[in-house]
């Protein structure tokens, strides 16, 4: 999606995809941060446990898309 020929960043709550049809709501960038800085602040534990699943797995590959 382009706005005066740059990138337009598109927020979507779950309100939004539940139009069917139709124009989607829009937001100012102002009130989608907004939104964004009200939200939960991330769990570390849950952080923690991501980093040791990573770590049990090892090191990803160079290319991911290559052919294995």
């Amino acid at each position: 999606m382009l706005n005066r020929e740059r990138p337009a960043y598109v927020i979507l709550s779950p309100e939004d995809h539940s139009v069917a049809s139709g124009a989607v709501p829009r937001r100012k960038l102002s009130e989608a941060l907004a939104i964004l800085a009200d939200a939960s602040a991330p769990d570390r534990a849950f952080a923690e446990d991501m980093e040791a699943v990573l770590a049990s797995v090892g090191p990803s590959p160079g290319d991911p898309w290559a052919q294995s």
